[in-house]
């Protein structure tokens, strides 16, 4: 396709709009210039409330907030450090899940 029709090619898939870019050159030429808006995602329609759009961490706008959250998380909460000081609950967790899942044998749940 890249051949026929150049090295940025845009699709639809249904309402998605899907820009691809066929050589090394065009994608940094095109991420240098519209990152912010090639960066976002598709908001489900099940969190299109705007209730539900403010508080969403996921789902929210690709901007300099979100950028500093993303760093935050990736150091704070999903670090090596942070998820090992953590490993103690997640077994303690575990064990309260089988305990809970062993005394409901045989019945239905």
């Amino acid at each position: 396709m890249a051949r026929e029709y150049g090295p940025l090619i845009s699709l639809c898939f249904g309402k998605q709009l899907v820009v691809i870019a066929s050589t090394p050159e065009a994608a940094m030429g095109v991420l240098k210039t519209q990152d912010r808006f090639l960066s976002s995602r598709v908001v489900p329609t099940a969190f299109q409330q705007p209730s539900l759009l403010p508080h969403s961490f996921i789902w929210s706008e690709c901007n300099q907030t979100w950028k500093n959250l993303r760093t935050l998380c990736r150091t704070e909460m999903f670090s090596a450090k942070a998820l090992e000081a953590q490993s103690i609950l997640r077994e303690q967790k575990i064990g309260r899940m089988l305990d809970f899942l062993h005394s409901k044998q045989g019945q239905v749940m």
